[in-house]
């Protein structure tokens, strides 16, 4: 039997099957793989349509045109959409009164995008008994493709909750209120025309059984990151039935595929140089059924690290489901030069007013260390002997700021702290034990001026962040929904603070779309005015992607994060930033707080996702740079740095219709790389919304600039 052969130029597929020898040199890695999902029709069968469309008594959003007429298919409707720029709000609303049968699980809807055009993101909406309006993401912006598709919407986890009795709850009986076709960005102009079926029930179909289909890998390295040049060596095996596969780059496309018989086949993975690979395994027997994804990388290296990069962590949480240690050692892989962690009040301080560092701790912070990889420690979340809460009275304080003082002095080799995270949020207070609104904004800045006066103390040279985390624009409900961070530093926060620090989160939005660099800079500007520091450091930033709700997909993740990370350089006002995160954090395809690492779930394998790599090569070109500025011309963009040896480094990209590259970048660069940090044959004529890095001598922006310095 031969292997399956993936070249970078010749694609060549070939099946292989039956029993094989493993080769006497290799040590073969039993790995779990991403489970595929089964498509939306083999999952939920479609019942009748809960009542048929009629035409809406009006337009419900005047921020869009919405013009219906009958459609090409009984049963349907045609919608015509006009999206204008410059809005805060642009969707169309197709009214659709009925009710929602009793345990309803999903929803789904059958709609037609038209071919060629960004398609909408679609939403539903419901109105339960106590008033409240529950939206929920249907789509999220799929590439538009011709056919009919079914868009699944399943009802536990809405993406927005507002109006009524608050509780957060679907409460039967619950109405369906209307269909939202939401813009594909903010910002983006033009005209649209969906065909849309009435929204259906869905019954789940019984999970066909598991064919049995498992995978191991030959010598994997650490988060299957292989040197350039390596082969990634998989090997499935499948009690009966067929296998099939392909494999795909960094932009979809197919680059090799093949089908065999059980019980085992081979597929090599050749990996030339710095890319990302899937390989998606499908097996059937009978009525059995098994799919899953290997997915591998090779990170661009580099001596020197990114120092104003990092990534959050969760090595030091001491739990069932724990992070690996060996996990860190993928944080220099990735060519960045620091972590955020949170070293935990509860776990340090047994009994109250003393420290001591649990073995577990000892040896992450040692690991932390070694590898040089300068944290960001947390000191945060409640102690069981003050309140176990937020620390709120004048003796809680005062113990907060002990812990603080003793943790500073243990590591006098830790240059940073944060006084807590998202005290606003509540994060890190048991839903139990905090009463909302107790945590007042005058109430950090008494903790945060306390805390950080004892740490100076025994450590003068350390290095406070403040505010705690705050979203920039999040308004919190128990306060009047009043910008709190402002209010912040109006108590005086500012004076005990090296740094201000905030996430940014866009969710399922791309950066440039959703206005991340003015917002960062328009926040910069009112710390200042506020008596706060000169710097910011972004301590959260990163986008979801999990299997359905809310979030974007592998590829658009990777591409959005180290875009925003392009512009957040460009910030003169920007000293670090700390991605969130570097592994998902649980395996619920639901659940978006699983799944905004950079690598899988530890029990999938610490696989990469495509993030991994673009990540890698964004912090190996920028390492030791001086960023120059950015340009933006007809929502292209471009960010230019000045590299260590003088060279001029640009990293270019489109976040709308693709333009000519010579329209942004003025020169002739001497180098080209893709997203992954690949050496191309030359510069691209247009450029798509995966960057590009061009490098060279007197590369200048030749379009309208934006904070060149």
């Amino acid at each position: 039997m031969r292997p399956l052969l993936l070249l970078p130029v010749l694609l060549i597929a070939t099946a292989c099957t039956g029993p094989q020898r493993p080769s006497a040199e290799a040590s073969w890695v039993a790995v779990a793989g991403e489970p595929l999902p089964p498509s939306p029709e083999q999952a939920w069968l479609p019942q009748p349509p809960l009542a048929p469309f009629t035409a809406p008594s009006r337009d419900a959003n005047a921020a869009a045109t919405t013009a219906l007429a009958p459609g090409d298919d009984p049963g349907t409707w045609r919608w015509d959409l006009e999206y204008r720029a410059g809005r805060t709000f642009d969707y169309g609303e197709l009214e659709y009164p009925a009710p929602l049968p009793a345990g309803t699980a999903a929803i789904g809807v059958r709609w037609r995008p038209q071919e060629g055009v960004p398609a909408p993101v679609l939403r539903l909406r419901l109105r339960d008994a106590g008033g409240e309006i529950h939206q929920f993401t249907a789509t999220r912006g799929d590439p538009a493709a011709a056919g009919w598709r079914l868009a699944v919407v399943p009802l536990a986890h809405p993406d927005a909750v507002w109006g009524g009795d608050g509780n957060r709850r679907l409460d039967a009986p619950v109405q369906v209120l209307s269909l939202v076709a939401d813009r594909p960005w903010r910002g983006f102009a033009g005209g649209q025309r969906l065909l849309v079926a009435a929204p259906q029930v869905l019954a789940a179909q019984a999970a066909p059984a598991d064919a049995g289909l498992a995978l191991a890998v030959a010598d994997p390295p650490l988060g299957h990151c292989y040197p350039a040049g390596g082969t990634a060596r998989l090997r499935a095996t499948l009690p009966r039935g067929t296998l099939r596969w392909t494999v795909t780059g960094l932009d979809g496309a197919v680059l090799a595929r093949g089908e065999g018989a059980a019980p085992e086949a081979r597929i090599d993975i050749p990996l030339a140089g710095p890319c990302w690979r899937e390989c998606r395994i499908e097996a059937e027997d009978g009525a059995a059924r098994s799919a899953l994804a290997y997915r591998c990388a090779v990170l661009a290296e580099g001596s020197a690290r990114a120092e104003r990069l990092g990534v959050c962590v969760h090595v030091l949480v001491q739990r069932k489901d724990a992070w690996p240690l060996a996990a860190l050692e993928l944080v220099p892989r990735l060519g960045l030069g620091s972590v955020r962690e949170e070293l935990a009040w509860n776990e340090v301080e047994r009994p109250a007013g003393s420290f001591a560092l649990p073995a577990h701790h000892q040896a992450v912070l040692e690991r932390m260390r070694v590898l040089a990889l300068d944290p960001l420690l947390i000191l945060y979340a409640g102690h069981r002997d003050h309140g176990d809460g937020w620390p709120l009275t004048l003796a809680a304080r005062a113990a907060y700021a002990g812990y603080a003082a003793r943790a500073a002095a243990a590591l006098p080799w830790v240059r940073r702290f944060e006084v807590w995270n998202e005290w606003a949020a509540g994060t890190g207070v048991d839903p139990r034990r905090r009463t909302p609104g107790a945590n007042t904004p005058e109430a950090y800045a008494a903790l945060l001026a306390e805390a950080a006066t004892a740490v100076r103390a025994v450590r003068p040279d350390a290095q406070i962040a403040g505010i705690g985390g705050e979203n920039i624009t999040a308004r919190r409900p128990h306060f009047g929904d009043r910008l709190l961070w402002e209010e912040m530093l109006t108590a005086g926060a500012g004076e005990h603070m090296d740094a201000a620090s905030f996430h940014p989160y866009r969710w399922s939005e791309p950066p440039e779309a959703t206005g991340l660099a003015p917002e960062v800079a328009a926040a910069a500007r009112r710390v200042r005015a506020l008596g706060g520091p000169e710097r910011l450091w972004i301590t959260e930033i990163g986008w979801t992607s999990p299997g359905m709700g809310p979030g974007v997909g592998l590829r658009e993740q990777g591409v959005y994060t180290v875009r925003a990370l392009a512009l957040l350089a460009a910030e003169p006002a920007v000293e670090r930033t700390w991605l969130y995160d570097l592994l998902d954090d649980g395996t619920d395809a639901a659940d978006k707080e699983h799944h905004f690492g950079l690598f899988s779930h530890h029990s999938r394998g610490l696989m990469p996702k495509p993030s991994a790599a673009l990540v890698a090569a964004f912090a190996r070109a920028t390492a030791g740079a001086a960023c120059r500025g950015r340009a933006v011309r007809d929502d292209n963009w471009a960010v230019r740095w000045t590299l260590p040896g003088g060279d001029d480094l640009v990293m270019a990209w489109s976040a709308g219709a693709e333009r000519p590259l010579a329209a942004l970048v003025a020169g002739t660069p001497v180098e080209a790389r893709d997203a992954a940090g690949a050496l191309l044959p030359g510069p691209p004529e247009r450029l798509g919304p995966s960057p590009v890095y061009l490098r060279g001598r007197g590369l200048v922006l030749a379009a309208a600039q934006q904070g060149d310095r």
